[in-house]
């Protein structure tokens, strides 16, 4: 059934191991082109803007410091800066000193989804930008071309500082649109559903692009659903106690192998999945899943028991109070020494829970070498194993890009509505999310009276009291 199994708790010793292991396969998903025009839609904008950003930033500098030129062929008497020219210069540099600061505090960092469509208020604030450049440096041009024997350079300077103030100005804007308006107040609630397995979570949202609520619906996904095991809906059947079972000879005896040869038995599955039979009815799905149930947690019992054992053979001691010849192991050493004790309840424990693709046997060596070394307790080792979400718990996913799909009828530049519904899918996995109204609370005041906080007792013959 499992594309991936390894028997490394029938196999294991103290030394060695890593010679039994096997890499795992990756779940399926939809594979990523990368080539330019990848490269191009996730850099292109964000180079553009950052071009942008410091031509804004330099252009006040250059305006200031292109009439001290010599080239540019200014008197000394133009050149002349009193006391209220000073001021502007001072002014200017701590403008220009809080427009970088703000600018690195606030839009400075990787974004962490690369959209399908423009996103329209950054679009709005890059035109406004490159508005300001060009009406700013073609007035700047022309009067410095036209009054070049007559213009001061105290009102070059006050040009200039006019120039960062709208760049200022523009900053905020930005600010309002591009980062509180997505931190506003909640007015939308998005439940979001995964197929096949029907796990359902929920997001409150504010006023938001559709393709910007499905990039913060896969921060959701990946930080708060459980991780999707396509192998663990496909439970063995039983028939007459015991699993159906086909075998298959791996030592290549043939027939000598059914007079005690290795076989490896494998339940038979049908199309798509499903079980090799007719539909369960509704009676004994509900006995297939209790014994299920009962297995699972016998076996989690097991585990928690023999990783309990297997911690209590280890106690931390300096290396100046070791007596003896005995010579200490690090953490990784002891962590191989009591691995055998709880090499099998933990396998048995992954092949029940559909778990083996995702660990290692190196992976979880070198998990029990962490806990070791931080003196973590039993059950804190095993909640990688026992607790299954994240979805970035799983080495799987801890890729540097996630490629997703978005399906929607309406144009995802537009915003979210009541009852907009939206589709991301990757592979098998499909998150159907659908946008609800939050309604309109109405809070009216109610006074208590204290007048009418008196009680008495009802007595009875039956009553305590």
């Amino acid at each position: 059934m499992l594309p991936y199994q390894e028997d490394w708790a029938d196999n294991t010793t103290v030394t060695g191991m890593s010679d039994l292991m096997t890499p795992s396969k990756p779940l399926n998903r939809e594979n990523l082109e990368v080539g330019w025009r990848w490269y191009c839609q996730r850099y292109l904008g964000q180079f553009l803007v950052a071009l942008l950003s410091v031509l804004a930033f330099l252009s006040p500098i250059i305006m200031v410091l292109l009439p001290r030129m010599e080239w540019m062929g200014l008197r000394n008497s133009q050149l002349k800066c009193e006391v209220e020219c000073d001021g502007l210069l001072i002014s200017f540099s701590f403008k220009l000193f809080i427009l970088a600061v703000g600018s690195w505090a606030v839009f400075y960092r990787k974004p962490r989804a690369t959209l399908p469509r423009v996103h329209l208020f950054r679009a709005l604030i890059s035109l406004l930008l490159l508005l300001f450049l060009t009406a700013f440096w073609l007035f700047y041009a022309v009067r410095l071309v036209e009054q070049r024997r007559k213009i001061q350079y105290s009102a070059l300077v006050r040009y200039s500082s006019s120039f960062l103030d709208s760049l200022l100005g523009l900053h905020y804007l930005a600010l309002l649109l591009l980062e509180l308006r997505h931190q506003g107040q909640p007015q939308f609630w998005i439940k979001v559903v995964r197929s096949p397995d029907g796990e359902s979570r929920s997001l409150p949202l504010g006023k938001l692009e559709i393709q910007r609520a499905a990039a913060m619906v896969l921060e959701m996904y990946y930080t708060q659903f459980p991780i999707y095991n396509p192998y663990l809906e496909q439970i063995p059947a039983k028939r007459g106690g015991r699993e159906n079972y086909k075998y298959y000879d791996v030592d290549g005896l043939g027939n000598m192998a059914d007079r005690g040869g290795s076989r490896v038995s494998s339940p038979v599955y049908g199309l798509a999945g499903g079980l090799s039979k007719k539909e369960l009815s509704h009676n004994e799905r509900f006995y297939e899943e209790y014994e299920y149930e009962r297995r699972l947690k016998k076996r989690r019992a097991k585990l928690i028991t023999a990783t309990e054992e297997a911690f209590a053979h280890i106690k931390r001691m300096p290396t100046d109070h070791m007596k003896g010849p005995s010579s200490p192991l690090d953490s990784y050493e002891a962590a191989q020494s009591i691995f055998p004790s709880l090499a099998r309840p933990l396998q048995k424990y992954l092949r029940i829970t559909r778990q083996q693709p995702r660990h290692t046997m190196d992976s979880i060596l070198a998990h029990l070498a962490t806990s070791i070394m931080y003196d973590m307790a039993p059950k804190a080792f095993l909640e990688k194993y026992l607790v299954n979400s994240p979805v970035l718990q799983t080495e799987q996913e801890q890729l540097e890009v996630q490629p997703w799909a978005l399906v929607s009828e309406v144009l995802l530049s537009r915003g979210i509505e009541a009852g907009t519904v939206f589709q991301l899918r990757q592979g098998e996995v499909l998150l159907l999310c659908e946008v609800i109204a939050l309604p309109h609370f109405t809070i009216k005041e109610q006074v208590l009276n204290l007048a009418h906080n008196k009680f008495v007792i009802k007595a009875n013959n039956e009553s305590p009291v």
